[in-house]
């Protein structure tokens, strides 16, 4: 109801008081002295009252909103966890990838270089580390 209003509600509401009071003082229906401060220390009171419901409501908005915005950031953070596994997954199988096409291209070039039956045969069983020191002790580290 008071929504962005509530600015101009309170002052409106003061006013009309203030208005009603001095009206029924000039018309002799309230007594000059004491009347006219009740009636402002209810006004007052009565704003008091509607400001503070307003701040409240506000506050429990702007609480609703950051605790969206909250559950949005979890999702978004939950969504980029998930996608860097996947990507982290998907590095992992390119690297391994790459190092199983050099180690076929490292265990090819052997073979080419190699003599015999038996030399082919255990380049053939190399694997990892066995088979880059072999190309290391045969090629060289410049190639």
């Amino acid at each position: 109801m008071f929504g962005l209003q509530l600015d101009l509600l309170i002052p409106l509401i003061l006013i009309l008081i203030v208005v009603v009071v001095l009206v029924a003082t000039k018309a002799n229906v309230l007594p000059k002295k004491s009347l006219p401060f009740i009636a402002a220390g209810l006004a007052g009171v009565f704003g008091w009252s509607i400001f503070n419901k307003a701040r409240k409501d506000a506050l429990r908005q702007k609480l609703k909103d950051e605790e969206a915005q909250q559950r949005e950031q979890e999702k978004r953070a939950a969504e980029a966890a998930r996608l860097a596994g996947i990507s982290d997954g998907e590095r992992m199988r390119a690297v391994a990838e790459a190092q199983r096409l050099r180690d076929a291209q490292q265990k090819e070039r052997l073979l080419i270089d190699a003599r015999t039956a038996q030399e082919k045969e255990e380049i053939s069983k190399l694997q990892g580390d066995e088979l880059w020191e072999r190309y290391l002790r045969q090629f060289g580290q410049d190639k």
